[in-house]
């Protein structure tokens, strides 16, 4: 894939997401002299390349650079996603794909770990086997490593 990664979202100022274009069209209604607005929210299908694109949230426990949405190419994983928008550490595993070690320079002490929620169910894929889809809420939390004896 010749542009798989020159697509990603660029930081924003300001409050909207980029991914987003709001408008309002007022039309007045004459018989009653009253005026209607109609809120209308515009998503890209395509990046300006006409590759395919979706819009996903993510957010990640203790971060504080967490946005509001990215639009990302299509065919993405979570793991590609955190890596867009944050500095992370990982390690590969034959066979599981990535663990994520570090958020932002926040890493689990021994007794916790990152884990991977889907629109709001812990993942039973790893995140590097997880290919995003549209509308997809993509959470990072520091959960409890459970022992077998508890």
């Amino acid at each position: 894939m010749l542009a798989a990664g020159c697509n990603k979202a660029q930081p924003q100022t300001g409050n909207q997401p980029i991914s987003q274009s709001s408008f309002a069209k007022a039309t007045e209604d004459k018989s009653a002299n009253q005026q209607i607005v109609q809120a209308t929210t515009t998503k890209p299908s395509s990046d300006v390349m006409g590759a395919p694109v979706i819009t996903v949230t993510q957010t990640v426990e203790g971060s504080n650079l967490n946005k509001l949405s990215d639009v990302i190419p299509a065919g993405e994983n979570a793991v590609d996603l955190l890596k867009a928008d944050h500095q992370i550490d990982t390690k590969l595993y034959n066979g599981i794909g990535e663990m994520v070690l570090s958020i932002d320079g926040i890493k689990p002490d021994s007794k916790h770990y990152w884990e991977f929620f889907v629109n709001g169910k812990s993942s039973n894929v790893g995140p590097s086997s997880y290919v995003l889809k549209n509308g997809d809420k993509i959470e990072w939390k520091l959960s409890l490593i459970s022992s077998s004896g508890e």
